[in-house]
């Protein structure tokens, strides 16, 4: 997200390009589905691949994007995950 702007990925790996800010697309995401990892991203946690410990924790997408898992978002991803 760059202020206004937000990118949303789709999972046939379209790019959108949306006037909204995170905050403001995040309060329409199902939260049983969604998950913030960071400061600017959520994910659907439908479509991660795979999460590697090191680096302080990084999330593999299907369509093969990795983004970063912030620490203090880090035990509830992994908590997510486990359900």
């Amino acid at each position: 997200a760059d202020n206004t702007y937000t990118k949303i990925f789709r999972d046939s790996e379209k790019m959108v390009l949306v006037t909204r800010t995170l905050k403001e697309i995040a309060f329409k995401l199902p939260l049983n589905r969604f998950l913030k990892i960071s400061r600017s991203a959520f994910i659907n946690l439908d479509f991660v691949d795979s999460f590697q410990r090191s680096n302080g924790g990084l999330v593999t997408m299907k369509n093969g994007d990795e983004l970063s898992v912030s620490k203090d978002r880090r035990n509830e991803f992994l908590n997510r995950m486990a359900r």
